[in-house]
C-alpha cells in the first residue's frame, strides 16, 4: 500500500491561519512558523476540525492523522539549523507565506537555495528597514516594483500572477523541477 504525505511549511506572520487550516482541510500535513501564538477565528474551526478527525481516525483505526503544527520562531536562514525545524524543512515540497512581512525575502532566497517550490503574496514592501535594488541599481520602492524585484532573484524559474481578491494580491511562485509532484511523495 502506498501512502500520499504532505508537507508544506506555511510562514504566518500574525495572520489567522487560513492557509494553514485550508492544506489541513485537504488533508495535506503544514507547519506554521510564526513568532506569534497561533489565534484567530480559524483556530476554534481549526481545533473543532482537528479533533473529530482525531475521534474518527481512532474510530476507524486510522493513526494517520493531518495536523496543523506551529513553530514560533522567525523565519530565516538561522531557523534551518535549529532541531525542531530541520526535519520539516528537509521534507517539506512547499513553502508558503500570505502576506509573510519581512520574512518575504528569506521564503524566496531560502526555498531558491534548497530548491523548493514556493508561493509568496508579499504585502508590505519595507524600503527602509529591507533595502532592496534591482540589478540595474535602482531601488525599490513599491509594491509592483517588489514583486518584480522577486522575479528577478531567478526570472528563468520565478513567476508572477494575481490572485482574484481585494489588497495585496499578487502570488509570487516557482514550482521546483526536483520536488516532481509538488504536493505529495510515496511512503512505504
Amino acid at each position: 500500500m502506498v501512502r500520499m504525505v504532505c508537507r508544506c511549511v506555511s510562514i504566518r506572520q500574525g495572520g489567522q491561519g487560513a492557509v494553514a487550516y485550508e492544506f489541513q482541510r485537504r488533508g495535506l500535513r503544514c507547519i506554521v512558523v510564526d513568532p506569534r501564538p497561533m489565534s484567530g477565528r480559524f483556530v476554534d474551526k481549526r481545533e473543532a476540525h482537528g479533533q473529530l478527525r482525531k475521534r474518527l481516525n481512532q474510530l476507524i483505526g486510522n493513526e494517520d492523522v493531518t495536523t496543523i503544527t506551529q513553530i514560533q520562531a522567525w523565519f530565516d536562514e538561522k531557523l534551518l539549523s535549529d532541531e525542531r525545524f530541520k526535519g520539516y524543512w528537509d521534507s517539506s515540497s512547499l513553502v508558503v507565506g500570505m502576506h509573510p512581512d519581512e520574512a518575504t525575502d528569506d521564503i524566496v532566497r531560502l526555498a531558491l537555495k534548497h530548491n523548493k517550490s514556493f508561493a509568496v503574496v508579499p504585502c508590505c514592501v519595507f524600503p527602509k528597514l529591507r533595502p532592496r535594488f534591482f540589478k540595474s541599481g535602482k531601488r525599490v520602492h513599491s509594491y509592483r516594483e517588489y514583486c518584480d524585484w522577486l522575479v528577478e532573484l531567478n526570472p528563468a524559474e520565478i513567476q508572477r500572477t494575481t490572485l482574484n481578491f481585494e489588497g495585496r494580491n499578487e502570488v509570487v511562485y516557482r514550482k521546483s523541477t526536483a520536488a516532481g509532484n509538488i504536493f505529495c511523495q510515496s511512503c512505504p
